[in-house]
């Protein structure tokens, strides 16, 4: 079976549950999925509808206004816990968030999680992916309480067209909320991730556009902040030594993805701070012992600390790269 082309119908996506289910059960099994060989027809027309409507500053509005007070909360609460005990919320947290039937026994049985909507904040990171997220996680209970709501609160539903337009701005945002998770590392220094982490992220979101060209002008618009800070860090010394002294980046990776300038200059740089540490080295040795500290007593207090400094960060790059991989540290060593 190749791939089967449908509308957004209700109807279509119970028999495609159906016909995974006949597929399964055939002897021997046919390999189906009722999205891998789906394919869902719908008009450019109704997608561009739905971003002039702002889906996302209607999630928004919904949580908003859902969260306004107390009874409100208490309310969505207790259709959450009467659906958990219940077993009527769907087997997969999205599945009622890509479909418009509430009553297909195909895919009853499920929880939900116990938990409030979240809005998002500009100085936040990740909170409008994490907003739509848990809307999309709790759209059956939020859409019961919009139908028997007032009328104020139920004209904010989202329409099928409205969420498609989600889960595709859902993919856009996904990618820099991975990112920034793996450079909010607490004890770990991250400071030669970070470059090379962008760069993936660049790369990641040009890819997505040929998946999405609706959406590539805004994929654009983010491609382009990004690709200034980066060129804004490839002239900041402090990256390139970061990377320099990390062993699993070094040189290698900058002559790989930078311009021949660019690689240039961090080597420049570097060796200019190797010069630097070593001139503070020959000053230390050659002063006289510190018999308090059990150290050269420098001639430049100043001189001393950054040497100091430079060995710890040496240390310190040495025990990451041995807790990450004990066996390239020992072959390395």
């Amino acid at each position: 079976i190749g791939q089967i082309t449908l509308d957004n119908a209700s109807n279509c996506r119970t028999m495609m549950d159906r016909l995974e289910q006949l597929c399964r059960k055939h002897q021997p099994a046919i390999q189906f999925h009722r999205e891998g060989n789906r394919i869902r027809y719908a008009t450019w027309q109704g997608y561009r509808g739905a971003l002039a409507r702002d889906p996302v500053g209607l999630v928004r509005r919904v949580v908003a206004d859902l969260r306004s007070s107390g009874q409100r909360r208490a309310a969505l609460r207790n259709i959450i816990k009467a659906g958990n005990e219940s077993k009527s919320w769907p087997r997969t947290p999205f599945d009622a968030f890509d479909s418009t039937d509430d009553d297909d026994p195909l895919k009853s049985g499920g929880t939900l999680p116990e938990v409030q909507l979240l809005r998002d904040c500009e100085t936040r990171w990740s909170s409008t992916y994490l907003m739509i997220v848990r809307l999309m996680t709790l759209f059956p209970a939020v859409r019961s309480l919009l139908n028997n709501s007032d009328v104020a609160i139920s004209s904010m539903t989202l329409t099928p067209e409205d969420r498609r337009v989600l889960r595709d701005i859902l993919l856009i945002l996904r990618i820099p909320h991975y990112t920034q998770s793996l450079l909010c590392g607490e004890k770990t220094p991250t400071l030669s991730f970070a470059l090379p982490v962008y760069e993936s992220l660049l790369t990641s979101w040009r890819e997505l556009k040929s998946n999405l060209p609706q959406l590539a002008p805004y994929i654009d618009v983010g491609i382009c902040k990004i690709e200034e800070y980066v060129n804004h860090a490839r002239s900041t010394r402090a990256y390139a030594l970061a990377m320099v002294l990390n062993p699993g980046c070094k040189f290698e990776w900058m002559k790989e993805h930078w311009s021949s300038q660019d690689h240039e200059n961090a080597r420049q740089w570097t060796l200019e701070v190797v010069r630097r540490l070593n001139l503070c080295s020959q000053t230390s040795t050659d002063a006289q012992p510190n018999s308090d500290a059990g150290i050269p007593g420098p001639s430049s207090p100043n001189r001393v600390a950054v040497y100091r400094c430079a060995q710890w960060l040496r240390y310190q790059q040495r025990e990451l790269c041995r807790r990450r991989s004990p066996r390239w540290f020992t072959e390395h060593s």
